[in-house]
């Protein structure tokens, strides 16, 4: 459905699939590696629109954050939605989406969309490490009793 038109972000992002930078390109996500992807493009000279479904973006930080966030997306340039609701068509030079957002209902044409949603750092300790650590603690603990 979306040959040509899709980008997503899946570990890193897919750099294979793009073809130089892109005139446009709409972000789906309100998290970190949206906000820093869609900034990178916008600074490269892309026209960029940021999508979230929730009522701000970075919403694991505080408030205040995500405001000071929007206003530099915004003084950069880059349209930001929030509360936002929408439904993707494409064709084989543009992806138009159909967003609603603080009771209007706008089209959203871009030649690129950015997925970036759901993404989780992967900061879990690994077993050689966490075995490290015990091993540690022990001989710290073993060390305070003998002196």
């Amino acid at each position: 459905m979306f040959d040509g038109c899709l980008l997503i972000v899946a570990g890193a992002i897919a750099n294979r699939h793009l073809r130089g930078l892109p005139e446009s390109i709409t972000c789906i996500g309100g998290g970190y590696i949206s906000l820093e992807l869609g900034q990178m493009f916008s600074r490269f000279g892309s026209q960029v629109t940021i999508v979230e479904r929730g009522p701000r973006l970075l919403s694991r930080y505080e408030p205040e954050i995500s405001h000071s966030f929007v206003e530099v997306l915004r003084n950069e340039g880059i349209q930001v939605l929030t509360n936002a609701h929408q439904t993707c068509a494409s064709d084989a030079r543009q992806v138009t989406m159909t967003v609603e957002a603080g009771g209007r209902q706008r089209d959203l044409k871009a030649v690129r969309l950015l997925i970036a949603t759901g993404r989780r750092p992967n900061t879990a300790v690994p077993r050689l490490l966490r075995n490290s650590y015990a091993a540690a603690s022990s001989c710290t603990d073993r060390c305070r009793k003998d002196t």
